[in-house]
């Protein structure tokens, strides 16, 4: 029984990281802790519901230094986190899993590596789009 207890902690831990109130998923009956929560449906538990939940949490939920931020579309986020990490697919990238790709250089300027860095930031045609897209929204560089 004492990983059982383990693993409720551990829950209740990450519950309470996730502004989750333990008290929602958890009750006292008879003085034994039970499970009991909006998660279940017929009987069975349902990611779904969970997943509905975690949704709705109430503050970001951090990944080391980035913040997953609940009001942004998952989609953003996700390639935010990706283009962190250096994994969306860049000539670079591509390159490192034995991808072929005509050329490992940014197609405008040659004598630079296209890499993940060099796509969002880097390159002058980023660094315009973004101005443009910053002074659009009224904010001055």
């Amino acid at each position: 029984m004492g990983a059982v207890w383990s693993s409720i902690d551990k829950a209740k831990n990450g519950f309470w990281r996730l502004n989750i109130d333990v008290k929602e998923i958890m009750n006292t009956i008879d003085g034994g802790l039970t499970w009991s929560s909006d998660f279940v449906v017929d009987g069975n538990f349902s990611v779904a519901k969970l997943r509905s939940r975690l949704d709705r949490a109430s503050h970001p939920v951090s990944d080391g230094e980035f913040w997953w931020l609940n009001s942004v579309p998952k989609k953003v986020v996700s390639f935010i986190w990706r283009a962190k990490q250096g994994r969306i697919p860049s000539a670079e990238e591509l390159a490192k899993r034995n991808i072929p790709v005509p050329s490992p250089m940014c197609g405008l300027f040659a004598d630079i590596e296209e890499s993940a860095n060099h796509i969002l930031t880097a390159c002058s045609l980023a660094k315009d789009t973004i101005n443009m897209v910053l002074s659009w929204c009224g904010i001055s560089t």
